[in-house]
């Protein structure tokens, strides 16, 4: 079984007071994930904000922000 890799550098670079994060990475889907590679692409992008934001809130100490709930 072919696995995907991801490979490339996290940045940390000073901004001011704090700090500004960013990466450059290489994907590269192995397998089954090569036909999948365009949804696992898309969804991808879509989680990135959330996750980062979650983590940039977490190292600021600040509280994690509370989900939206779906409308009924």
């Amino acid at each position: 079984m072919k696995h995907s890799t991801v490979s490339g550098p996290v940045r940390f670079d000073p901004v001011g007071s704090g700090a500004r994060l960013s990466w450059d990475w290489d994907v590269k889907a192995g397998g089954v994930g090569r036909v999948l590679a365009p949804l696992v692409s898309a969804l991808g992008r879509r989680q990135e904000r959330p996750i980062w934001s979650g983590l940039k809130r977490f190292v600021e100490g600040r509280p994690a922000r509370r989900p939206r709930e779906e409308p009924a």
